[in-house]
């Protein structure tokens, strides 16, 4: 990839920022909202960070009864994670 030598105003750079941060929210806003149709509301709670990093899923949980719940059920998981978004081709819960 080249690197651009023309020169951007500062306005537009914040433009680009600030658009670029309203679909990142939106986008963890999507997988907070799929991961709480799965899991339902009360694992929601217990989970500390949802990422999405290519087409792998990540889950930190804080606790450790709930995460190694959902370490047992991770293969059901995924397929009801699937459901919601097809391109979701793998799941680590940490």
């Amino acid at each position: 990839m080249r690197r651009s030598l023309k020169t951007k105003r500062f306005s537009d750079l914040f433009d680009d920022f600030i658009r670029q941060k309203k679909h990142n929210h939106h986008r963890e806003k999507t997988l907070s909202s799929i991961w709480e149709n799965v899991v339902g509301y009360n694992i929601l709670i217990a989970t500390q960070n949802i990422s999405l990093n290519n087409n792998t899923l990540c889950i930190i949980i804080t606790d450790p009864k709930v995460k190694n719940t959902l370490i047992l059920q991770k293969r059901e998981l995924l397929q009801k994670i699937q459901r919601f978004n097809p391109r979701i081709s793998s799941l680590v819960i940490k």
